[in-house]
């Protein structure tokens, strides 16, 4: 990222337990190796969450594609 945060995506299938209907498990992680003080980690957070938020990556053929 541009601030030398590192985003990794993990994406699996599994079942849902209660419907056993096919799932899809999306872990995001973002990362910085840096010694933040206290402002410094709210404006990181605030940052790093709307970067997780806005990758729209899987769309609803994706999904569709699961049921059958």
């Amino acid at each position: 990222m541009e601030d030398g945060s590192e985003m990794q995506l993990s994406i699996t299938n599994g079942a849902n337990n209660q419907s056993q209907k096919s799932s899809v498990i999306w872990t995001t992680t973002i990362e910085k190796r840096y010694n933040f003080n206290q402002e410094e980690i709210v404006d990181w957070l605030e940052k790093a969450h709307t970067a997780a938020s806005d990758k729209k990556m899987l769309n609803s053929d994706f999904y569709a594609s699961l049921d059958k």
